[in-house]
């Protein structure tokens, strides 16, 4: 295997070292794993302990494991595969301990009823000794890394877990005391997005009175800072707006704030975003409130890239500037990646999150607005975080009441109490309370939510940080929920791409670990999500034949509430589902027509039948009737014997099948 090699950046082992590279894979047991702190051989791949002192690690002890011989090779061949192939190695030997303790754990289950390693996910029935086994802290790491070595398990030489053990162990993690960050509605989460959007579209609509309003007050300021220094006199008369000293070059503008903004047209944007509804046209505007808005474009902007990445809180707070990049993928083509320090302390994670493209206008709002404010930095504070400075720089402004005034580079973070204290009403809170169907939703995904005061029909939904994360991960998976207010189409290229890369290894990046964790983990759960609902709910989920594609002993066991039974059937692959344009397919395994892009093959539209495995859904009826009449509009321009004519005709017949369909189908 050519890409094994030694990844530990040490001076002790070098090109020509013989434990630089596996003579074979695995290797014979004569072969060193590890040296001591002179070069020598210190370990033997056959031995009993791998010692990694010379690296900073103790190793690891195989003797005091307990397992058979051959479950102890398979664990040894496993180990040299996560230390020497580049997709796999963490970083150090000691991060490397975790994926030695799951095998461990694994490999004595197997050991205990005389099974290998090799072996474990075709006995269903020890699923459940193995899910007891590794419940501990670490259990959605473990789960993370199974599936890795599912989908190294070519290049590892076996299987350890497959989807449907993997499946078991994700439902069964043991989580059921403590309640999870909810999930936030669709209907609440687009209203959410929509807000922070018009937010970020005005603040860029205005941008150059923005930056050119500021720059006047920063020289309006610094020039009567330098006379205030030479003169002894209070700061209070630095501002331009104070005219009851006159001095010689003093700077003083003929209006009040509220006049000054008016002058620049901004008065309307900051009365929109800084007042109350019954407030407005009534507010005298002080020299601070340029501060506030601000302070609430760098809580908003953070939010909004929360909404379209896996990353913490905190770790979107820790970027500067530079973090936005394209990587142009040969498979996918322009790939958004932003780049940043970790909250994780572990060398296993590089700090990379694939996102939206959509979040790029996030980040340079916080740039302009960073590098403006750092224009009255201390002069403590260094170039380097000037020239590249951290998105959420602080206030240095001199008119901004509790501004900066140490060599802080970066405030530790905003949260959404941030936004309620600029303006407690930025959400319209009539929008915010939960209804019938929101609750629904949110307790099908965090069952014992309804353990928090806050929650219930009726009630304002509150927001936090942690809630844009897990809704992220629930939506990479096109959950029937998000459908319902068109999430999931907005977002389907997000999707698509964040899935791929986080969910199947699909790039040689080593992005973010822990996200890439929180993806896996919630794609197993999320398998299971769609099937009661298709069999349960015949009005909604519109069936184009007489009879559903599916056993009719999976319908018996829905119909009798055999849940247990029917997600074991799932394990196996017995049922598939996933989102289209139309509404669901069935069809087990990959859809080479995917009905995302185009929806002709699903319904009959290129002159075939109606696919068999096709389900509609009723709610997507008012989409995809703006989606012919946008198809209509189109082909008008379209030379009428080109293949995109004829692509959209097909479109638009497939349409109509659908519209035919429910409306057939009472």
């Amino acid at each position: 295997m050519n890409n094994l090699q030694f990844r530990y950046k040490s001076t002790l082992v070098t090109n020509n070292s013989k434990l630089y590279r596996p003579p074979s894979f695995p290797p014979p047991d004569d072969w060193a794993v590890s040296v001591d702190e002179n070069g020598n051989d210190l370990s033997l791949y056959g031995g009993g302990k791998w010692d990694f002192s010379a690296f900073g690690y103790t190793g690891y002890n195989f003797e005091k494991q307990n397992l058979d011989e051959r479950n102890l090779a398979l664990v040894k061949q496993a180990m040299i595969f996560i230390l020497y192939h580049p997709s796999f190695y963490p970083g150090s030997y000691q991060s490397a301990k975790t994926h030695f303790q799951l095998l461990i754990k694994i490999a004595t289950v197997c050991s205990r009823h005389k099974i290998l390693l090799n072996e474990i996910y075709r006995f269903p029935k020890l699923f459940h000794e193995v899910s007891q086994s590794i419940q501990c802290s670490k259990t959605e790491e473990y789960l993370s890394y199974l599936h890795k070595f599912l989908a190294y398990s070519d290049e590892l030489g076996f299987v350890i877990a497959d989807k449907n053990m993997i499946g078991y162990l994700a439902r069964n993690i043991s989580d059921q005391a403590v309640i999870q960050h909810p999930y936030i509605p669709p209907r609440i989460l687009s209203y959410q997005i929509k807000r922070f959007n018009e937010c970020l579209d005005d603040f860029f609509a205005y941008q150059t009175q923005i930056i050119s309003a500021f720059e006047w007050l920063s020289h309006a300021y610094n020039t009567n800072s330098e006379i205030m220094e030479t003169t002894s006199m209070e700061v209070v008369f630095c501002s331009p707006f104070h005219k009851t000293l006159v001095y010689k070059n003093r700077i003083t503008y003929p209006t009040g704030f509220n006049g000054f903004l008016k002058d620049y047209g901004l008065y309307e944007l900051f009365s929109k975003w800084l007042l109350k509804e019954k407030l407005k046209s009534k507010e005298t505007f002080r020299v601070s409130r340029f501060g506030k808005y601000f302070n609430l474009i760098r809580a908003v902007s953070i939010f909004y890239i929360l909404n379209f990445s896996l990353q913490r809180r905190d770790e979107a707070c820790s970027m500067r500037a530079d973090c936005f990049s394209i990587e142009n993928d040969h498979k996918l083509g322009p790939i958004a990646i932003l780049s940043g320090e970790t909250t994780k302390t572990d060398f296993d994670s590089d700090a990379r999150w694939v996102v939206s493209q959509k979040v790029e206008k996030a980040v340079k709002a916080l740039a302009i607005i960073a590098k403006l404010r750092l224009n009255h930095a201390p002069k403590s504070v260094q170039d380097e975080f000037k020239l590249n400075p951290f998105l959420l720089t602080p206030s240095y402004e001199p008119w901004q009441p509790g501004r900066n005034t140490g060599n802080a580079q970066k405030l530790k973070y905003v949260d959404f109490g941030t936004l309620d204290q600029i303006h407690p009403s930025f959400f319209d809170e009539k929008e915010l309370l939960i209804t019938e169907e929101d609750a629904q939703i949110a307790l099908s995904l965090t069952p014992n939510l309804d353990q928090k005061e806050w929650f219930g029909i009726g009630k304002p939904w509150k927001f936090s940080a942690h809630q844009l994360r897990r809704t992220t991960c629930v939506n990479m998976f096109a959950s029937n929920m998000v459908s319902d207010h068109s999430l999931q189409f907005e977002m389907k290229h997000l999707s698509r791409n964040m899935t791929l890369y986080y969910g199947r290894n699909y790039t040689n990046l080593r992005l973010n670990s822990d996200a890439e964790t929180q993806l896996i983990v919630e794609s197993y759960k999320s398998i299971y999500r769609q099937f009661t609902e298709v069999l349960e709910n015949s009005y909604e989920y519109v069936r184009p034949h007489s009879k559903i594609n599916v056993p009719v002993e999976i319908v018996n066991l829905v119909s009798d509430k055999e849940e247990k039974q029917f997600i074991d059937l799932a394990k196996k692959g017995e049922v598939g589902s996933r989102l289209t344009l139309l509404g669901l397919c069935l069809k087990r395994g990959v859809c080479e027509y995917g009905g995302i892009e185009s929806v002709s093959k699903c319904a009959g539209g290129d002159g075939g039948n109606i696919c068999s495995d096709a389900i509609f859904i009723r709610r997507n009826k008012e989409k995809l009737i703006k989606l012919r009449d946008a198809h209509k509009s189109k082909i008008e321009q379209i030379e009428i014997h080109s293949p995109r004519y004829k692509a959209l005709t097909q479109e638009i017949k497939a349409i109509g099948i659908y519209l035919d369909v429910i409306e057939r189908k009472q």
